[in-house]
């Protein structure tokens, strides 16, 4: 249940940054709409897991001075927006490869040749942004870099070998 929790509070600005975070954190790794998204993103280590959900949480947190509902709920409404954005843009990306066709076996090419188009996982690029860029820009850059991957390898099969 998505809910906010004083228990989280702490008294300093940073600390109620902090606060907040994991409030959003913890209560985003329970949503089954995160889950979902993990395992179509095939993350299969808790710790990136716990990173990913994290990286969720929008940049404007560090404006954020107070652990109270109203940034809890701009927050998490922001987290969950784009969850269901990759969610959807993923099922997309299902639908159009082949309907029969599991999500792992249309993701799992994908995220490997974007690993090597991009020199790096595109979840791991997506955590290590989250101090520099704003979710939806993230969520948008993720989102391309899958479809850069399916343009570059349906121009490779086109080419005569």
């Amino acid at each position: 249940m998505l809910s906010f929790k004083q228990e989280y509070y702490l008294p300093t600005a940073e600390q109620h940054q902090q606060a907040l975070i994991s409030n959003l954190q913890d209560d985003l790794m329970s949503e089954p709409e995160f889950k979902s998204l993990v395992s179509n993103l095939m993350i299969t280590d808790s710790g990136l897991e716990a990173v990913f959900a994290m990286s969720l949480i929008d940049l404007k947190v560090k404006q954020m001075n107070q652990h109270n509902q109203k940034n809890y709920q701009e927050l998490i409404n922001d987290a969950v927006t784009a969850i269901t954005v990759l969610n959807d843009e993923i099922d997309y990306i299902v639908d159009v490869a082949d309907e029969e066709l599991t999500v792992h076996a249309v993701m799992q090419p994908i995220l490997a040749v974007t690993t090597f188009l991009l020199g790096k996982s595109p979840i791991v690029r997506f955590c290590e942004e989250r101090e520099e860029k704003d979710l939806m820009t993230r969520v948008e850059e993720l989102i391309n870099s899958f479809h850069n991957t399916i343009r570059k390898s349906k121009e490779h099969n086109r080419r005569p070998h």
